[in-house]
């Protein structure tokens, strides 16, 4: 029996759906995806297309509930998970509930797939609804380490004037030379590169240095191709550190917001215990935003990385919790994770000190 034209609809997204989508998008997001984006996103990810829901208003696609398909190392095994990307509901079908019906029967298809953890790196607003509505857990925050390349353009770029940038500016300025320092090391056996694809050393790298790290997502030569190389509307920047030849580090850099001044690293990946690797691929990271008239670098650390948290420090990085400067820097960003089995997962995903986390687990970067 059909359903009357007035009757809201709820069905699995198909890639038809493409256009619509970026409507969709445009309203809800304020972005301008392209078809070819929405296929790239949901349905040739490695890894296996979307679980989504849509929502049908007289023919005309009204909401959406996406979760991208994603493996995470839990331990020494790998796991399906997935990632919550995208909720969207047109301005026309509010006020009915469609965030937390499509949310669940997103989650439910994912859980009938096998899928055993989701994940979200979470906005105020959809953290909110998402703890609330939908059972995910708050995991925690992760902290935003920054490298400063230019105080007064840093301070100009976020909007500031007068007796306000000034005080902005030497509280910036104290920071940096109290937590700032930068440590010079060298090793001329070290290259860096910039290079255009993601080859088979990426694989080594990463098995190497996933060992140290409980809960992360599978950084593999796949995952990396399809996520930075592929991507048909961002712009990355993929740095190699090489001793003789021998890949030692990575880093991926996006442009994202590039026209507020900043420079993020996506991805930072270096073989464990190689500080001078990670030293020389830092100093070109910040080399690079430089050149590219950015005032700030960007990295996403958590405080158990104790390996990491030091390679940024001693490469001029600050992280600091006091609130004095919050609109330059936004210091922390949520995690909200749920599990979709009976089964207790180890390591345990909702304990933030499980996680390695960059800014590329937020598909924002």
């Amino acid at each position: 029996m059909n359903q009357p034209e007035s009757e809201l609809v709820l069905r699995p997204v198909e890639q038809r759906d493409a256009r619509a989508l970026t409507v969709l998008a445009r309203e809800n997001l304020h972005s301008e995806w392209s078809e070819e984006f929405v296929q790239w996103k949901y349905f040739q990810n490695p890894a296996g297309r979307i679980h989504g829901c849509c929502a049908e208003l007289a023919g005309e696609l009204v909401g959406f509930y996406g979760s991208n398909p994603i493996r995470i190392k839990m331990g020494d095994d790998v796991v399906d998970g997935v990632q919550a990307v995208d909720a969207m509901v047109a301005s026309s079908a509010r006020r009915q509930g469609l965030f937390s019906k499509l949310g669940h029967r997103s989650i439910a298809e994912a859980a009938q797939a096998g899928v055993t953890l989701a994940y979200a790196i979470a906005n105020p607003i959809s953290r909110a609804g998402s703890v609330k509505r939908l059972a995910f857990g708050d995991v925690g925050e992760v902290p935003r380490y920054v490298r400063a390349l230019n105080l007064r353009d840093l301070v100009r770029v976020a909007g500031l004037t007068g007796y306000r940038a000034l005080v902005y500016r030497l509280a910036l300025r104290a920071m940096v030379s109290v937590h700032g320092r930068l440590t010079t090391a060298t090793d001329g056996e070290i290259q860096i590169s910039q290079v255009d694809t993601i080859d088979g050393r990426f694989d080594t790298l990463w098995a190497s240095a996933a060992v140290e790290l409980p809960v992360a997502v599978v950084r593999d030569r796949a995952y990396l191709t399809w996520r930075y190389v592929h991507n048909p509307l961002a712009q990355y920047a993929i740095l190699t550190a090489e001793r003789s030849h021998d890949l030692r580090g990575y880093a991926i850099l996006s442009h994202r917001d590039l026209v507020k001044g900043v420079i993020a690293i996506a991805e930072l990946l270096v073989a464990p215990g190689d500080h001078l690797a990670g030293m020389a691929l830092l100093a070109r990271v910040a080399t690079y935003a430089m050149e590219k008239d950015a005032v700030q670098v960007q990295c996403w650390m958590l405080p158990q990385h104790m390996f990491y948290t030091d390679l940024l420090r001693k490469s001029g990085f600050i992280y600091s919790d006091v609130r004095f400067v919050p609109g330059l820097f936004g210091y922390t960003t949520s995690l909200i994770a749920r599990t979709t089995t009976v089964h207790t997962l180890s390591p345990d995903p909702l304990q933030l000190r499980h996680w390695y986390l960059t800014m590329g687990d937020q598909d924002y970067y």
